[in-house]
């Protein structure tokens, strides 16, 4: 079925852009980005791209074709080629029919929107459990199709969306997705009652305020992954009808940001309380210089419980977990950020850590160099498969 919705995206993007009336949207905007990744060891998992090296070519396209005053499509479309396992790709972070009230804004389309997740608009930029986490995940979500509203007022946004079919990450995907392939589906399983999937959720801004509430019904967007018996070196993918609500808080206070994130969860097969607090304090100004230097420092801790109390497999590894790191922004010329972190995990003593820097050397040209390390305790099944994907990255990103 997934097949055909990605089919589905790759016509949709091809008519929608030949569609479009000539310079409707001026020049276009987006990014051309060529990564070189260089493993530590051969691929684990059958389906992996082979050999140590691998690369990538990514082209994003940005633009925005105006239909009347207040109207228009809004485009932002994403293709990925890898030339190892010589496979490309199309994906709409956006692609959607907007119409613009006084206070509201309607959309039917795709649409990047934090979908099921506790992100909040958070304009003053602080890390978050999902958007900021470097290594195994993408930073940012994929489009969904979905029917969806936006009321806005001075301090608060109201958000409900609607999405008329079974729709999910699609970061466990074959050769070339993710890295040099990732794990392998073989077999995906779907609750019943799950064609459609909606959500409301309100985000309040203060002056050092920024608070979120979610409530969530239908398909969850992350999948609770088992080995496939069967096929050695391939999992299965189950996705649980869920309800879920969450509250999401941040506080600004001079140079330090508490925030704290927590929902439930509820399902047939598990019921989930999560937690995940953190803080960040930044340093301006350091010793006299342009350097601002940001550290961080969050924790996850999750508790799943079946039906009848007892203890349940967690919908993700990230249960007992402590991240942390730092960022330097050298505010010169070129722009050089470096920026380090990482991810262990307290129970079963696993790490992953990420190590970048990020320079212009052009106006419209910069380079991202950096270095991912897993090191997963033989006890983590949720991390076992990263063992072998260590790797150094060189990344050339183009904008224009």
């Amino acid at each position: 079925m997934f097949s055909v919705i990605q089919n589905r995206r790759i016509w949709l993007a091809a008519l929608v852009a030949l569609s479009a009336p000539a310079g409707a949207c001026g020049l276009p905007a987006g990014t051309l980005a060529l990564q070189t990744n260089q493993f530590q060891d051969e691929p684990r998992w059958r389906g992996q791209t082979s050999g140590k090296t691998t690369s990538r070519a990514r082209l994003e396209v940005e633009c925005l074709v105006r239909l009347g005053d207040r109207s228009g499509i809004d485009m932002d479309l994403y293709g990925d080629y890898d030339t190892v396992s010589d496979d490309a790709w199309v994906d709409p972070y956006d692609l959607h029919l907007y119409k613009e009230l006084d206070n509201a804004t309607l959309a039917v389309g795709y649409q990047q929107k934090p979908m099921g997740y506790l992100e909040a608009e958070n304009p003053n930029g602080l890390y978050n459990p999902k958007s900021y986490r470097e290594g195994p995940f993408d930073e940012r979500p994929q489009g969904r199709l979905a029917l969806g509203a936006i009321y806005r007022q001075p301090s608060l946004r109201l958000h409900v969306d609607v999405m008329p079919q079974k729709q999910h990450e699609e970061w466990a995907e074959p050769e070339g997705r993710f890295r040099r392939g990732g794990f392998v589906v073989t077999d995906e399983h779907y609750a019943d009652d799950t064609d459609v999937s909606a959500q409301i959720r309100l985000d309040y801004f203060a002056s050092d305020w920024e608070i979120t509430a979610m409530a969530w019904r239908g398909l969850s967007p992350q999948a609770t992954i088992t080995p496939n018996t069967q096929q050695p070196g391939t999992v299965t993918e189950n996705y649980e009808l869920i309800h879920q609500a969450g509250i999401s808080a941040l506080y600004l206070v001079n140079n330090w940001s508490l925030k704290a994130d927590a929902y439930y969860r509820s399902s047939s097969q598990r019921d989930v309380v999560s937690l995940a607090p953190g803080l960040a304090w930044n340093f301006f100004s350091v010793l006299d210089t342009r350097i601002d230097v940001e550290m961080f420092l969050e924790g996850y801790f999750l508790d799943s419980k079946n039906d009848t109390g007892k203890e349940a497999p967690p919908p993700t590894s990230f249960d007992e977990d402590v991240y942390f790191g730092t960022q330097i922004n050298f505010n010169g010329n070129r722009n050089s950020r470096l920026r380090l972190g990482m991810i262990h995990d307290v129970a079963k003593g696993s790490t992953s850590t990420q190590l970048e820097i990020k320079q212009a050397l052009l106006p419209q040209l910069e380079y991202e160099a950096g270095l991912e390390w897993f090191a997963p305790n033989e006890q983590d099944s949720g991390q076992l498969g990263f063992e072998n994907d260590s790797h150094a990255y060189l990344n050339f990103i183009w904008y224009y």
